[in-house]
């Protein structure tokens, strides 16, 4: 489980930082993708929301990138705007959640 202090020091490396996940609501099971990386001088948050139900016709709930100056405002977009529970954020390895070249899916 790693601290707030543990995922800006990630991000300040430059590793992107993300996790895969579900969650239930009203609607049925949904599969969520967040990650966070460094790109250049501003912090991007990716953001996506499926229902099981929509995954074969890929039509999402939501998918997003939002770009923040500090690490701090894009960790409490993550903690605040998300689904995710930081606690669950972790380095990726091998393939990434999004390619932060790009601003929005």
């Amino acid at each position: 489980m790693p601290s707030r202090e543990k995922l800006i020091s990630w991000l300040g490396a430059n590793k992107q930082i993300g996790v895969v996940f579900d969650f239930d609501r009203v609607e049925g099971k949904y599969w969520s993708s967040v990650g966070v990386q460094k790109w250049n001088s501003v912090f991007k948050v990716y953001v996506d929301e499926i229902l099981e139900s929509e995954m074969d016709a890929e039509n999402y709930a939501r998918e997003e990138i939002v770009s923040f100056t500090s690490v701090e405002e894009a960790i409490d977009f993550v903690e605040n705007d998300t689904n995710a529970n930081l606690e669950q954020l972790a380095p990726c390895k091998g393939q990434k959640i999004f390619n932060p070249a790009f601003d929005n899916p």
